[in-house]
C-alpha cells in the first residue's frame, strides 16, 4: 500500500485577489480620497489664503508710508492727467517694489486682484479724517485685471451708495481716456476664499469675513454710460457689512440696512 506524506498536494495555492476583495480594496480607497481630498483642498485654500492676508498687510504698510510723505494724504484711487502711469497699483510701487503684491494666489487675474475703497481715497482724504479705521475696509480681495499688457491703466475701485449694498466700476487712466471705467475687475470677491474675503482696514490690519447671504447684482455703467449686463462676474453673494463703514463717513451697516 502506498502512503501519501506530502501533505501541499492537498492544498489550494492562491495566487491573487479574487474580483470581490479587489472591488472591496478600491471602494475602500474610493471611500479615504472623498474624505482626504476636500481636507487637502481647504488646506491649500487655507495657506492662499494667508498668502493673500500677507499681501495685503504690505499694502497697507505701503499706503501708511505714503500718507507719511505726502502730509497724512491717503493714497490716491487715481491721479490727474493723461499718463498711464498713474493707477493707484502704480503710485504705490515705489513702497511695495514689487508687482506680485498685488496679485492675490486664489485669484484668476494676474494684473491686480484687489480693490480699493472709492471714498478713501477720494479728495485727498487723510487718515485723521477717517472717524472709525479699524471698520473702513480699504482694500479687499476683487475680480481682478487679467490683462498684464494695460495694468499700468488698471486702478480697481470699489463703491457702496449710503443705504444699500451695491458697487460702481471703479475708475483709470488711460493715455487717451482719464475717465476709463476698468469694467468688472473691481467687483469685490466676498466669496474668494472658503466663502469669504480678505479685508484690510484703514487702520492696518488685515481680516477674513465671511460673505454675506444677500445675493447682490453691483450695479454700474458701462464707458458709454450704458447700465451693466448683470452677469456671473458681477453677480454673487455680497460682501460682509454689519458693522462696517464702507463709506468712510461714520455711519455703519447693520443687517438691516447695509452700507
Amino acid at each position: 500500500m502506498q502512503i501519501h506524506s506530502n501533505s501541499q498536494s492537498n492544498r489550494k495555492v492562491r495566487s491573487a485577489f479574487t474580483l470581490i476583495e479587489l472591488l472591496v480594496v478600491i471602494a475602500i480607497i474610493a471611500i479615504l480620497a472623498a474624505i482626504l481630498f476636500p481636507v487637502f483642498a481647504r488646506a491649500r485654500e487655507n495657506a492662499r489664503r494667508s498668502s493673500c492676508q500677507s499681501n495685503l498687510k504690505q499694502i497697507m504698510l505701503g499706503q501708511i508710508q505714503y500718507s507719511q510723505d505726502y502730509d497724512e494724504k491717503l493714497l490716491p484711487v487715481r491721479a490727474n492727467g493723461n499718463s498711464a502711469h498713474l493707477a493707484w497699483g502704480n503710485i504705490i510701487q515705489p513702497y511695495l517694489k514689487s508687482t506680485q503684491i498685488l496679485v492675490c494666489p486664489s485669484s484668476s487675474g494676474t494684473a491686480n486682484s484687489y480693490t480699493y475703497n472709492y471714498y478713501v481715497g477720494l479728495d485727498g482724504k487723510s487718515l485723521a479724517g477717517i472717524e472709525f479705521p479699524t471698520l473702513v475696509p480699504t482694500f479687499i480681495d476683487a475680480n481682478g485685471a487679467t490683462d498684464n499688457a494695460t495694468y499700468d491703466n488698471v486702478s480697481p475701485t470699489f463703491l457702496s451708495q449710503p443705504g444699500r449694498v451695491t458697487q460702481w466700476q471703479g475708475r483709470s487712466t488711460r493715455p487717451t481716456s482719464t475717465g476709463y471705467y476698468n469694467g468688472e475687475a473691481g467687483f469685490i470677491a466676498s466669496d474668494r476664499h472658503l466663502e469669504g474675503a480678505n479685508y484690510a482696514f484703514s487702520d492696518g490690519h488685515v481680516k477674513w469675513l465671511k460673505g454675506s447671504t444677500l445675493q447682490l447684482t453691483y450695479a454700474g455703467t458701462n464707458v458709454d454710460d450704458s447700465p451693466v449686463t448683470p452677469t456671473p462676474a458681477n453677480t454673487g453673494p455680497a460682501p460682509y457689512f454689519n458693522g462696517l463703514d464702507y463709506n468712510a463717513d461714520g455711519t455703519l451697516g447693520t443687517a438691516d440696512l447695509p452700507h
